[in-house]
């Protein structure tokens, strides 16, 4: 069966399981430093998945200038695939706890090297358990060494420089905050250097791309929400769950968006950039 995308079911990835063509992500991950990702996917997860680690698996080494989660490099990525036996014949489902929050940064960096045949589980693992389907906590057997060969699109991401520039005006875009609103107004600010965000930029959390049972929101839905918004840039504390709001673009059938992989972890780590707070 062929794999629906950019969303796929619980009921679809069940029916899929044994599928020699098939992986399975596991991103799950934690803002609290006491949870860790790893050890929740040990305790228990999806059979046949694999985990993957956002910290030092989906991005680059950090620096003092960068924001906490680069952008992986194309190398880093193609040795992470190929050594978990992805090949560009694959069929890849990423899932996590967090209504594919995390989940979509993998999805993210998938469609940025060309490869389509790539999908969030919809509802995540709290809806796979909630429909009664299997858990396991045996370990994965790692299917043999594959050959990935990437296709790069780089106009998908925007750098400091770009969003700088769509922030003073100076080119074309809009931006769009997908942190919750305490943290985009400066209210709170738990993590990342300053408080605040970028200025000109708007907020659309990615919680409102889901409904109340953590699934995505209906493509007509989201259509609406997102209406205006077909050149945006968007960006979060660290990169990751922008790639949310991504996703839900892509539900809706809306092209054009780009992430800034660095968001506001890198721009408020350069003093010399400003910080708007409020709903300026």
């Amino acid at each position: 069966m062929e794999l629906p995308t950019p969303l796929t079911s619980a009921h679809w990835l069940y029916e899929n399981l044994q599928n020699p063509a098939l992986r399975i992500f596991d991103v799950r991950w934690y803002l609290d430093p006491a949870r860790k990702g790893r050890e929740a996917f040990l305790s228990y997860h999806i059979p046949g998945a694999q985990f993957a680690e956002l910290d030092t698996e989906l991005s680059s080494p950090r620096t003092r200038r960068s924001g906490r989660h680069p952008w992986p490099s194309v190398t880093q990525m193609v040795e992470f695939l190929e050594s978990r036996g992805v090949s560009n014949h694959c069929d890849i489902v990423c899932y996590d706890d967090a209504g594919g929050a995390v989940a979509s940064r993998l999805w993210m960096i998938l469609r940025w090297l060309g490869h389509e045949r790539v999908a969030v589980l919809d509802g995540g693992l709290p809806r796979w358990q909630m429909l009664g389907l299997p858990v396991t906590n045996a370990p994965t057997v790692v299917p043999r060494r594959a050959h990935f060969v990437p296709s790069p699109r780089e106009s998908l991401l925007v750098n400091l420089g770009q969003a700088r520039a769509i922030s003073e005006g100076a080119a074309p875009g809009a931006l769009l905050d997908a942190r919750a609103g305490e943290r985009y107004r400066g209210e709170t600010e738990p993590v990342d250097p300053r408080p605040g965000h970028i200025p000109g930029a708007a907020n659309r959390a990615f919680a409102q791309n889901l409904r109340g049972d953590g699934t995505m929101k209906q493509p007509a839905t989201l259509v609406r929400e997102f209406e205006g918004l077909t050149d945006a840039v968007h960006y979060c504390g660290s990169g990751v769950t922008a790639c949310h709001n991504l996703l839900a673009m892509e539900v809706a059938g809306l092209k054009g968006s780009r992430l800034y992989p660095g968001s506001w972890s890198e721009w408020s780590r350069r003093d010399s950039l400003p910080a708007a707070l409020g709903e300026e």
